[in-house]
């Protein structure tokens, strides 16, 4: 390696990407408690809630393996994935008519739309983080929501482990097994991973930008908005 290349390093270390995660958290949350104040039935909420956790669950991981550091892309989208999920799975839950079914369903299209749009921005403003989190918007990450709905909405899941029964547990079961697809890691870190996925799985249903949501009152753009 020449000398400029090892005294300018393109590649962030564990304890900057760490500080960026830490702004990024702050930043979502300031944002969701504007919205909230603003309107409550407005889908920001619902990319606020999945922002929130992606980004706080990502922060707390690569703390616990500081060697998922060169794939923290990679990892945040399965993250991005998972929490998607959630939100809807907690909607699914709590609505439980036709009706209500397919308005959920479009409002991923909707929620989708907008995370790509926040994230856009921030990347605009900060291209060092574009660049460690490439692949966590656009066609890349359409590709890694596709193949996770099925699992974690359905419950099809491609993995060789013993599920518990227990919808929730086994999503984040298969949400593990997705992360040791880009790293390699060992039992104490795997452990250590699972506990803050179960954590935040468990904190979630109760986030005020989840509880808050008038999903009634809120209107869902229409699918022809997405086909243009």
């Amino acid at each position: 390696m020449s000398l400029f290349g090892s005294l300018f390093k393109r590649t962030p270390d564990a304890l900057q990407l760490s500080d960026w995660l830490a702004n990024m958290t702050e930043a979502f949350l300031r944002m969701g408690d504007d919205v909230l104040a603003r309107d409550k039935s407005s889908p920001d909420l619902l990319v606020c809630f999945t922002l929130i956790n992606t980004t706080h669950a990502a922060h707390n991981i690569l703390h616990a393996a500081p060697r998922i550091a060169p794939q923290i892309g990679a990892i945040y989208a399965e993250l991005r994935a998972y929490y998607e999920c959630l939100w809807q799975l907690v909607l699914l839950h709590q609505y439980s008519t036709h009706d209500d079914h397919d308005k959920i369903s479009r409002l991923c299209g909707d929620v989708a739309f907008r995370i790509e749009r926040t994230m856009a921005a921030l990347f605009q403003s900060n291209p060092n983080v574009k660049q460690a989190l490439s692949g966590t918007t656009g066609q890349a990450y359409t590709q890694v929501m596709a193949s996770a709905v099925p699992e974690y909405i359905h419950g099809e899941r491609p993995h060789a482990f013993t599920e518990t029964g227990d919808h929730i547990t086994d999503n984040v079961n298969s949400l593990v097994v997705r992360i040791q697809r880009y790293e390699r890691l060992d039992g104490t870190q795997i452990e250590a991973v699972s506990k803050i996925v179960n954590e935040s799985t468990a904190k979630a249903p109760s986030m005020k930008f989840l509880t808050q949501f008038d999903f009634g009152s809120c209107k869902v753009l229409p699918d022809a908005f997405f086909s243009r």
